[in-house]
């Protein structure tokens, strides 16, 4: 696997690879895990009209939170700046919400529906987030093509690490994953490099 990734990169454009195999319409919707719910499907022509939709300012850099479900792969890592999921959602949501020349697009995880316990939304919730440019995604919608409208895309170790990676949208993770030593993530080492991160946003 690592050859032939050395092997795209060095030779070829691996977002037109990635669009003649098809990988970009399901990037940021999990087949498996969606066709089980009643996910609606958004497609948006401009990205203004993306901003008008969840009332962001057009002005500002949009930067996608994707939380995982909060009891899922406990205690599965190496490494981690923070101590659990939740632990790491928590404090990022009480980070954001200080920094206003951002918005902030936060997406639950479409499986943890599946997970008992608390969710991403009942955090959100909980921390009485009512700041303009953060805003909390439905549920029940998924974005076509979300890669053509946002900036930045943070992550603990999800599969989004390297599908928007290989899109071109910079991404920031905060544990080891599967493809941590191939260093294409910015990936912060504790929790003062992490919020300086979000700060420079």
């Amino acid at each position: 696997f690592s050859n032939l990734l050395i092997k795209i990169f060095k030779n070829k454009n691996l977002i037109d690879i990635i669009k003649k195999k098809g990988g970009v319409t399901n990037i940021g919707k999990e087949i498996v895990w969606s066709n089980s719910q009643n996910i609606k499907t958004i497609r948006f022509q401009s990205k203004i009209k993306f901003y008008k939709y969840f009332h962001l300012d057009k002005n500002k850099k949009t930067v996608l939170i994707l939380p995982h479900a909060m009891s899922d792969n406990l205690f599965n890592n190496e490494w981690n700046v923070f101590d659990t999921a939740y632990d790491w959602y928590y404090q990022t949501i009480k980070k954001i919400s200080q920094i206003d020349n951002v918005n902030w697009l936060i997406k639950p995880h479409p499986y943890e529906y599946k997970f008992p316990g608390v969710s991403a939304r009942d955090i959100f919730e909980k921390l009485k987030t009512d700041k303009k440019n953060v805003k909390f995604m439905n549920e029940g919608i998924h974005i076509n093509e979300t890669h053509k409208f946002i900036d930045l895309v943070i992550t603990g170790n999800g599969s989004a690490g390297y599908q928007y990676t290989a899109l071109g949208i910079p991404t920031i993770t905060t544990s080891d994953a599967k493809y941590s030593n191939f260093k294409f993530t910015l990936s912060p080492r504790n929790k003062k490099e992490y919020f300086n991160l979000l700060s420079k946003v």
